[in-house]
């Protein structure tokens, strides 16, 4: 998304001269979202050997999964971010990527690209796609964390490759145990909308300033939501599958 959003503006600076914030810019920008999308999923169901009406064939789940899915990402979004803390004070983030970070998370067109195409795009590929052929292959574990590695990889940064990586692996989960990618689209989405929310209008220390160290209570608390919504999921999607199968016999 990095390599997109930067390209596109590349492409208004210097060929086409306009001004990021300009309307016909904006215009521009989600058609060029929108056409890349296309190419690469096309391209990657190609491969795949799959059809498009495949990807969003799964099963139907019960509003609440929805909600214990909200609960669980934003109890993960502190122990997320307290990990990235942790490579920063090691790895210090550069300029150059620091700078890129932030002309994503400032774009006028933050909300589409991060909330929006972003969860779409990704899922799609490293869940639909990728996720789905390696679970016809390997063993779930491994397949999961084979996507979850190539999720991390691809992000090209090593500030985002670990959270990455730990975030796909519960994507990947969500989606082995349901089979649904709107799920895992909305996972994603709300979990990155969390993080837009909180780089642009809320100055909180260990989230928006990097490498700042967490209260050790609201880490604690992050684990326990999130350990708490994993149980409360799992219960969820039994429950689903048990009178789905009732309900057809």
């Amino acid at each position: 998304m990095q390599i997109v959003h930067g390209a596109i503006e590349v492409i208004f600076d210097v060929v086409v001269g306009l001004p990021e914030a300009s309307p016909l810019s904006v215009v521009i920008s989600l058609f060029m979202y929108g056409l890349t999308g296309f190419i690469v999923i096309g391209y990657g169901l190609s491969r795949a050997g799959l059809e498009w009406n495949e990807l969003v064939n799964g099963n139907k789940l019960p509003a609440r999964s929805y909600l214990i899915v909200l609960m669980l990402f934003a109890g993960l979004l502190p122990v997320i971010a307290e990990m990235g803390n942790y490579v920063q004070s090691f790895y210090p983030i550069t300029d150059f990527w620091e700078e890129v970070f932030q002309s994503v998370y400032q774009s006028n067109l933050a909300f589409f690209e991060i909330v929006v195409i972003a969860p779409i795009l990704e899922e799609t590929v490293y869940r639909g796609i990728i996720l789905k052929g390696f679970l016809q292959r390997y063993k779930p574990w491994f397949a999961i964390s084979l996507s979850s590695l190539l999720f991390a990889v691809a992000h090209l940064n090593i500030w985002q490759m670990i959270p990455a990586f730990v975030v796909a692996l519960f994507l990947g989960w969500i989606f082995y145990k349901t089979h649904s990618l709107v799920l895992v689209v909305f996972s994603h989405a709300s979990y990155n909308g969390l993080i837009l929310l909180i780089n642009r209008y809320a100055e909180t220390p260990g989230f928006s300033d990097g490498g700042s160290p967490f209260p050790a209570w609201l880490t604690f608390l992050g684990v326990s939501v999130v350990l708490f919504g994993v149980l409360i999921f799992n219960n969820c999607i039994s429950l689903a599958r048990y009178y789905s199968t009732n309900s057809n016999s």
